[in-house]
């Protein structure tokens, strides 16, 4: 484990106490960025790459989505996320999926099921398989799943389509490809928004897509995971499940 010492006379620190106090800040902020870009980088940006890789095959199987088009003009999309505040309107799922279409992330759609709604697509950009999160997938239409997640998510009873980002490490392939790319960064909600909006959809409506934790609490009622908490010490988040 690294470790950066800083090391101060004890007539600097006494003299100086703010100088040294911001010093010392400072450089943990250093060291949390360099943790940030090890695990961007190395444990997560890599891997990406190799899915990405190894996924290409599927396109014989998976077509790709393809943005413009106005198939959702007029018609509200609703991203569903896992957040607790679907707690509050999951009973209004149902009736979001009368006026509209339902957009659900993997880690929502036990919730979904759980309120009794159907998904017209479920999206998944997760690096880890993930398919366990969609064991329960009567209710689900079809699915969309990104190139560079990992590839048992795309092992599901129900029809696939796939997608990119807009990294610039993939942006070119795709171009070659013919496929489109969607700007979302490292959300699948908003990849759930962008498809949406680039459907045609003028009208974007999130639930359970929260910015907070609620009660300390990280996922919705009906996830599985309405279990985990958090412990907020300062800047520190910490997950009871890690």
């Amino acid at each position: 484990q690294d470790v950066l010492q800083v090391q101060a006379p004890e007539r600097f620190r006494r003299a100086y106490p703010e100088l040294y106090a911001q010093l010392c800040k400072m450089c943990q902020e250093s060291m949390d960025t360099r943790g940030i870009r090890h695990n961007t980088l190395v444990l997560r940006y890599l891997p990406t790459v190799d899915n990405l890789v190894s996924n290409l095959d599927l396109l014989t199987k998976y077509p790709l989505l393809q943005k413009g088009g106005k198939l959702l003009e007029g018609v509200p999309t609703f991203i569903i996320a896992a957040g607790p505040s679907l707690d509050k309107n999951g009973h209004l799922l149902k009736e979001c999926a009368k006026r509209g279409v339902l957009f659900a992330v993997y880690s929502s759609n036990s919730a979904v099921a759980y309120h009794g709604a159907e998904v017209d697509r479920l999206f998944c950009i997760e690096g880890m398989d993930t398919s366990d999160l969609v064991k329960d997938s009567a209710h689900v239409r079809g699915g969309a799943t990104c190139l560079t997640a990992h590839r048992g998510n795309f092992n599901t009873p129900f029809p696939q389509h796939t997608f990119c980002s807009s990294n610039p490490a993939f942006a070119h392939m795709m171009k070659r490809l013919g496929g489109e790319v969607l700007h979302y960064g490292n959300s699948v909600a908003t990849a759930a928004a962008e498809m949406g909006a680039a459907l045609g959809s003028k009208t974007l409506v999130f639930l359970g897509q929260d910015l907070s934790y609620p009660g300390n609490r990280v996922y919705a009622k009906g996830t599985g995971r309405d279990h985990i908490t958090v412990t907020i010490e300062g800047d520190t988040i910490l997950r009871s499940d890690v």
